[in-house]
């Protein structure tokens, strides 16, 4: 079985959808479904293992 996966943004009830040649004249199966927009979270990491906590440093007033 070989994929060929395409996302396109539907412009109107027409889509064209190109097949490799070796797939002409063969049985396809078409899926149309709705993609979930991708979510992106641009955070950074901060590697706070080599700290250490002192408990009397962080209540000194």
């Amino acid at each position: 079985m070989r994929i060929v996966s395409e996302i396109k943004i539907a412009e109107s009830n027409n889509i064209t959808v190109h097949v490799p040649d070796d797939m002409i004249n063969k049985e396809i199966e078409i899926i149309v479904k709705e993609t979930k927009k991708n979510h992106t979270f641009n955070a950074f990491r901060i590697n706070t293992r080599q700290n250490k906590f002192n408990r009397e440093e962080a209540n000194e007033r």
